[in-house]
C-alpha cells in the first residue's frame, strides 16, 4: 500500500517544483523587460485617477495602492518623498513624483 501512495505523492512533487520552476523563470523575463510601478493614490483624487488612466491608456503595467485612510502609510511616504500630495509615484522602488513627473517620465522614454 505505502509503494501505492507514494509514486502519485513524488509525481505530485516533481510536478509542483516544475511549476514552481518554470513560474519563476517566466517572473525573471518579465521584469528583464517590465519596470514594477507602484502608484500610492487616494481615492478621489483628480490626479491619481489621471495618473492610472494615463497608465491604462499607454497599456503599462502598474499596483495601486489607496492609502485614503492610512495615515501611518501616508506619513512614511511624506518621510521618504519629502511630498505632501497624492499620487507617489514610484518605478522600481525610485520615487519619481506626481501625475505630471510620471507622465514626463514616459513620455521622454523612462519605461524602455
Amino acid at each position: 500500500m505505502l509503494k501505492v501512495v507514494a509514486v502519485p505523492i513524488l509525481v505530485l512533487l516533481l510536478l509542483l517544483t516544475y511549476t514552481i520552476h518554470s513560474q519563476d523563470i517566466s517572473t525573471r523575463e518579465m521584469h528583464e523587460h517590465s519596470h514594477e510601478i507602484m502608484i500610492y493614490s487616494k481615492t478621489k483624487c483628480p490626479y491619481c485617477i489621471k495618473a492610472t488612466e494615463f497608465l491604462d491608456k499607454k497599456k503599462v503595467n502598474y499596483r495601486e495602492i489607496d492609502v485614503t485612510w492610512d495615515d501611518v502609510q501616508i506619513q512614511k511616504l511624506i518621510d521618504k518623498t519629502g511630498a505632501h500630495t497624492v499620487p507617489y509615484v514610484f518605478v522600481d522602488g525610485n520615487y519619481i513624483g506626481g501625475y505630471s513627473d510620471l507622465v514626463k517620465f514616459v513620455d521622454s522614454g523612462g519605461l524602455k
